[in-house]
Order: structure tokens, then C-alpha cells, then sequence
């Protein structure tokens, strides 16, 4: 298990096939507008794509795509970039888990980051090999706590954490198709594929003025599931959550209260749904009651290894709707995400509702 000190996030981006900016993408998905459509060959894949771009367009064109456009929401929505001054902002990114079943070139998408960081804030883009984290959707964990360690240590008040992937284009379908986890002809439980990027601005606790705080990040642990879904798939034992539930523990344990509500990063099969169900029961004391769970699947699809950060922004955008009353509310959210390798992560957001 890892966790870290609190972040504050002050500035989010969300590109995906409801909008190429937060406001807009959101807007549509709590407006429920699920630009699904199925594919027009003989399998029938149901998926969700950015309309903008051409089917035929390779997945590293779409994430560099999807990628520029969440870094200008970010960066641009924003007003602790305008206050710190800096020269330099690290970056860390979760990436997808399957490279070696549809290729990407990192190497191109780490440079338009660059490119776009400094484009807009003038600052140069700070990327070291370990910042990567190749753990699909429970990457942003990973990433949430390396960025944690770099912002406490004085240098660099400010970080990005960044959740990107594409699972549309004609590569990256088939070999879903194969393996029979695509919602078609094949399986018909299977996954809506989809497609986003998604950025958090996080920073040192309290360097900036309290205007620009979104939200905090109280806890964050990493795990392994020792039966993964693959696994699962490929005819081992059923889904007993052993990893999800010393998860859920873990962050207790960091956060010893009960949250307002859980925000899953994990596509809709039975046995995500199964596993859930063990581990909730067996950490009912952190859990909301009545229990409130929501998952970025049913408005986007799978996004891969941007479902972590997407859950995120779901969760934080989910706490206007406790500013009722005339008090301050103190309100807190869990989000999870497991690849279908079995790397788990979570945290704990948090932060005070006012009327």
C-alpha cells in the first residue's frame, strides 16, 4: 500500500466525445446526451467517439487530440497558474495497460504536453521516465501520489496529473473484439469503447488563495487484486475482491469517517459489479448510507486510463449539490479504479460546501 499528504486541486480539464471542455462535456452528461453508435460492419462494436475527428484516425493522432484540448481547459480555467509564477510545472500521466495490443508512441504524446504547457503558461513541462505509470484506469492513483511527493518538497508548488486513452480506433477495436470484452455481435456484455483526456492542476496544500481550491485530495492508496479480470476471463475463480477490500480499508483507515459518496472508474461486466459488492460489505463503515454510486461508464463508456481522473471530476463536480444549506458542509467522495491486469488505486476528495 502507498498513500501521500493532501493535495488541493485548483484547476480541471475534461475532453471527450460530449465536449472538448468541462463545462460543455458536462453539461451534456448530466443532460444525459450518450453519443453512442454502432459500428456499420458485421460486428456491431457500440462505441463512443469524438465526432470531430475522422473514424479512421490512428489512436495516438486521438490522444494527442483529446490530450490539447484538456490541457488548454486546465491550464487556461484556472487562476493559481496566473499567481505562481513558475518556470517549470511536473507532469505525470496515467497511461494505457495494453501497448502491446494497440501501439502508441509515448514519446509523441509527452511532447505535446510540452508543447501545450508551455504554450500557455509559458513554463516548461517537467517529465521524468518515473512520472509514467502504465496501469490503465487505476494509473491517476499512481500519479496522484508521485505528484504528491514531488509539490511537498518545495521546488514546484504546482503539478499536473494527467489521464489519457483512446479505444476507438480500427487497432484498438479489433483487438477488444478478440478478446471479447467489446460490446457487439461477440459479447453482449460487453464495454461501450470510448475515448478521453482528462487533467487535475494540483498543488501544496494551502499555497494558494482558497478561491481557486476545487477540492482535496485526503488519502490515496495503491493496491494489486491477486485474481485479475483477465484472469477472471480466462477461467480462474470468480472475483473475490481480496485487493479491493484492503483498498477500501486503507483509505479508512487515512480517512476513519464515512463519505457522501463512491465514484467508480470501472466498466459495467458482472464481475466488476461482484467484486464491488464484497468489498463494500466488508467496509460499510466508510461507505455512504444510503449508498450512492456512480460510474463514469454509463454516460462515457470505457475511457481506459483516463476513467481515473474522469471519475474524479465527477466526484468533485457532484459536491455543489450539497452547498444547501446556510453552514459550511463538509463533504467527501471515494473513488476507485482497477485495470483489468489487476492494479488498483483509490483516494478520498474532499472539501466545504458553502450556500
Amino acid at each position: 500500500m502507498n498513500s501521500r499528504p493532501s493535495l488541493d486541486i485548483v484547476g480541471m480539464g475534461l475532453a471527450c466525445p460530449q465536449g472538448l471542455y468541462l463545462t460543455a462535456a458536462t453539461a451534456a452528461m448530466d443532460a444525459g446526451v450518450t453519443p453512442f453508435e454502432v459500428t456499420d460492419d458485421g460486428r456491431q462494436l457500440t462505441v463512443c467517439r469524438l465526432q470531430a475527428l475522422d473514424p479512421a484516425s490512428s489512436r495516438q493522432d486521438r490522444m494527442i487530440h483529446l490530450l490539447e484540448h484538456a490541457l488548454y481547459d486546465a491550464l487556461h480555467g484556472s487562476t493559481a497558474v496566473g499567481q505562481a509564477g513558475v518556470r517549470q510545472i511536473p507532469v505525470f500521466m496515467a497511461l494505457p495497460d495494453d501497448a502491446d495490443r494497440s501501439p502508441f508512441h509515448t514519446a509523441a504524446l509527452l511532447a505535446a504536453v510540452r508543447d501545450q504547457v508551455h504554450e500557455h503558461t509559458g513554463a516548461h513541462a517537467i517529465i521524468d521516465p518515473p512520472a509514467i505509470t502504465h496501469h490503465g484506469r487505476a494509473g491517476v492513483f499512481n500519479a496522484l501520489i508521485a505528484a504528491g511527493r514531488r509539490v511537498a518538497v518545495g521546488d514546484a508548488p504546482l503539478a499536473l496529473v494527467i489521464g489519457v486513452d483512446s479505444l476507438v480506433d480500427r487497432s484498438t477495436l479489433d483487438a477488444l473484439d478478440e478478446r471479447g470484452v467489446a460490446l457487439g455481435v461477440r459479447s453482449r456484455e460487453g464495454r461501450v469503447s470510448s475515448e478521453a483526456a482528462a487533467c487535475l492542476l494540483v498543488a501544496r496544500p494551502s499555497h494558494f488563495q482558497a478561491s481557486t481550491l476545487l477540492a482535496q485530495v485526503l488519502a490515496t492508496a495503491t493496491s494489486t487484486e491477486p485474481v485479475s479480470f483477465e484472469q477472471i476471463q480466462a477461467g480462474a475463480s470468480p472475483n473475490r475482491a481480496q485487493g479491493l477490500t484492503a483498498l477500501f480499508a486503507e483509505l479508512h483507515r487515512r480517512f476513519p469517517g464515512r463519505t457522501d459518496g463512491v465514484f467508480s472508474a470501472q466498466t459495467g461486466e458482472r464481475s466488476w459489479a461482484r467484486g464491488f459488492a464484497r468489498a463494500y460489505l466488508r467496509n460499510t463503515e466508510l461507505m455512504p448510507e444510503p449508498l450512492l454510486l456512480r460510474s463514469t461508464n454509463a454516460a462515457m463508456g470505457d475511457v481506459g486510463a483516463a476513467a481515473g481522473v474522469t471519475a474524479m471530476i465527477e466526484a468533485i463536480g457532484s459536491f455543489g449539490r450539497h452547498a444547501w444549506s446556510s453552514e459550511p458542509v463538509r463533504v467527501s467522495a471515494l473513488v476507485f479504479g482497477e485495470s483489468d491486469r489487476g492494479a488498483l488505486g483509490g483516494c478520498i476528495l474532499g472539501t466545504t460546501c458553502r450556500s
